[in-house]
Order: structure tokens, then sequence, then C-alpha cells
């Protein structure tokens, strides 16, 4: 790889979870707070990205695995995204605010894949070379966290619909950024017309149906991070000013997590690297749960490094391993289907559901009880991981027939 692709391709992850990090960690402590959606609006907010993940990923894979190259659709979205994300901070009732995050939801849903799609379209080494660029999404998110800490601090603070706003303007520098990336045209190839039913039957390989099944799992519990981590931080006594930066801290440890995935995936192969991926999950909502030292809370943030490099990126790479040439970003759009899309979407309104359980007539919310679901949840599914994920380095287990037993 020349360093001018390493470079366009490292900023384009920058970006993307720049736009993305700027307002979800916190926009919820805006709406509930400030403006004084119930649990459940606040969800339904959170789970319009899910929602738009459930069927817009397979509609762009198709379109950009037949008609469209990928870095075209992907400046048109975008923009359109911003669009939607900028009137949304104009808004301060739920109806508005909510069609602003839904235009914004349906133009990223599907990016988070194609930026996927697309970088896996030019490595030579996937499995060496993806993690080094996608350390590059994380360190946007980052940017995006501490610099709304400093917004905020700063003589031109504006409120809490800041985040907004700063996700609007990153959305279209990413749209117009992307007409610049590689190009990277359709396949058109293979002998199904319609890539993602071809995608759906990679589900006939039991192996890859159980997996996508425990990734749904551990998609719904998703939201019981991101729906909360700001209020919970803020019942905690952390000042709101310091929330943004405070989340930063899983990005920082994603950072040395990315970073170190090329060696866990050589010598543990993706079997444990993915089981030390779900297993943090629930180390992670247990401390959450007891809630104290504030150290060792504010610590355990750095858990979700661990639970989304080992778990959610060495997943996009065996997918990617196991997908036929011509569906690999339907394939992707799958995944991201399953997890972003049914996963968050259903564990948005369960979270918030189970908060509203463990909410007193006064408004105080059981922490403990509401972190101790996805607790029990995710160590199952660790257990049913580590009991039928087959041994071998990621180029093994893709060569292995479909049905193969589990060694």
């Amino acid at each position: 790889m020349t360093l001018g692709l390493r470079i366009r391709l490292s900023l384009m992850m920058f970006l993307e979870f720049f736009v993305w990090g700027a307002w979800y960690p916190v926009l919820s402590g805006h709406v509930s707070k400030t403006l004084g959606f119930d649990a459940l609006q606040v969800g339904h907010i959170y789970g319009l990205l899910a929602l738009a993940s459930i069927f817009m990923p397979l509609l762009a894979g198709q379109i950009t695995d037949r008609l469209v190259p990928n870095q075209i659709f992907l400046g048109v979205v975008h923009l359109l995204g911003a669009a939607g994300i900028l009137f949304a901070a104009r808004q301060t009732e739920f109806g508005p605010l909510q069609t602003g995050i839904l235009i914004w939801a349906l133009a990223y849903a599907p990016t988070i894949s194609l930026t996927n799609g697309l970088a896996f379209s030019h490595l030579k080494d996937a499995e060496r070379d993806f993690g080094l660029l996608r350390v590059f999404g994380t360190i946007g998110w980052i940017v995006a966290c501490n610099g709304l800490t400093l917004w905020r601090k700063s003589s031109f603070a504006i409120g809490g619909n800041d985040c907004l706003y700063l996700s609007g303007v990153a959305g279209i520098l990413m749209g117009i950024f992307c007409f610049t990336l590689p190009h990277t045209p359709p396949a058109r190839s293979g002998v199904s017309p319609w890539a993602f039913l071809k995608a759906l039957s990679l589900l006939k390989d039991p192996r890859i149906a159980v997996f996508l099944l425990i990734s749904f799992v551990v998609g719904t519990e998703l939201p019981f991070y991101f729906n909360f981590i700001d209020p919970f931080l803020t019942d905690l006594g952390t000042a709101s000013d310091n929330v943004p930066a405070m989340t930063a801290i899983a990005q920082w440890a994603e950072i040395a997590t990315m970073l170190a995935l090329p060696w866990f995936l050589k010598r543990l192969g993706p079997r444990k690297t993915l089981f030390l991926g779900v297993l943090a999950w629930p180390v992670r909502y247990l401390i959450f749960a007891v809630g104290k030292p504030y150290g060792l809370v504010a610590a355990s943030i750095g858990l979700h490094g661990v639970c989304f490099v080992f778990f959610f990126v060495v997943a996009f790479i065996y997918i990617d391993s196991v997908a036929p040439k011509d569906i690999k970003a339907s394939a992707q759009g799958l995944l991201t289907l399953v997890i972003y899309g049914f996963g968050m979407w259903l564990g948005s309104y369960f979270a918030g559901y189970i908060q509203k359980r463990f909410t007193g007539e006064d408004g105080t919310i059981n922490w403990t009880g509401v972190f101790l679901v996805p607790s029990v949840l995710t160590i199952l599914c660790a257990i049913v991981l580590f009991l039928t994920f087959p041994r071998g380095s990621i180029k093994e287990v893709s060569a292995m027939p479909e049905g193969a037993a589990v060694s």
C-alpha cells in the first residue's frame, strides 16, 4: 500500500467515526435533562440508527456491488446525513428532532460497512493492515469527544445541541472528501444479480448462522452503554462538561487494542480473540453495577476498546474472509444489519424498558439492576461462542467447508 493511499483511507476512517462520535455518547444527557424526554423517547431516538441499519446496509451493498462506485455513494449519503443532523440541532420538540436524526440515520447507516468494504478492496492483507487503518476511526471519535469538552468549557459554548452541530459540519467535510477516495467500482461479477440474497445464503452454514446470532445478542447490549453512559456518569457526580472526555477513555483503550489486534489474531486466532472480546462486556457492566470506587468505574470504560475491537472488528474481518468476492459489500451489510440494525434497534427499546423498570417514582435510577441484565446475557454469549466457533487462523477457518464440525 502506498503512503498516499494509506493517508486517504486513514482520513476516511477518522471522519467516518468523528461524525458519529460527536453526538452519540452525549445526546442522551441533553434530550433527557434539558429537553425533558423520557427513557422510552431517548431509546426511540437512539434506536433510529439501528432501525435504518436493518435495511439500508443491504440496499446500499446491492447498489455498490452492482451499480454505483462505492466512493460516490459515500459522498452523497454523507452530505444528506449532514443536512439531517443540522436540522435536528435546531429542534427542541421530540417529533422534529427525531425526524432530523432519522434523516441522518438513513444516510449514515450503510456507511460503516461501505467504508470497511472500500478499505478491504484496496488491502492485500486485511488481517495485517485493517486494524492499523481502523484505529484512525477511533482517533476521530476521541478528537470529537475531547473537542466537544473543550468547546463546552470555552466562552463559545452554546448548549447541549452543540454535539449535533459538530457532527453536521464534520458530515459536510466527510461528504466532500469521499469524492476524492480511491475509485472502487461495482464488482458486477458472480452468478447472482441480487447480491443481498446471496449474502443471506451465508446463513446456510450453521457456524456462520450461530455466529450471527451471537453478534445479534451482543448488539442488543450496546445501548446499555451508549444510551446510559452520560446520565450514569452524571449520577455518579461527573460534571456534564467532562462527560465527553470521560467517554473518550473507551476510545483511547480502543487504539491500544486495535494496534495489538494483529498480534492477538496471530497468537490466539479468531476464536479466543472473539471470546475475550465478548467476555469484556460483562466485566465492564458488573463494575458499572457496583458503581464504585469511582476510579475503577472510570477505568472500566476502557474495556469498551476490548469489547469493540476484539469482537466487532474481528467479526467484520471474519465475514469478509468467508464471503464470495462479488458480495463482500453485501456480506458486510448483513453483519451491520444484525449488529447495528436488529441488535441495536431492539436493544434500544429493551434498554429503555429495563431502565424504566428500575426507575423509582422520584426519578432515581437503580443502576445496579440496570447493568446486571446485560452482564448475564453477555456471559451466556461468551460461553456459546467459545463452544461453537472453530479453531484456527482466519484463513484456516474461512477455508473450512460448509457445516464442518467444530474441533
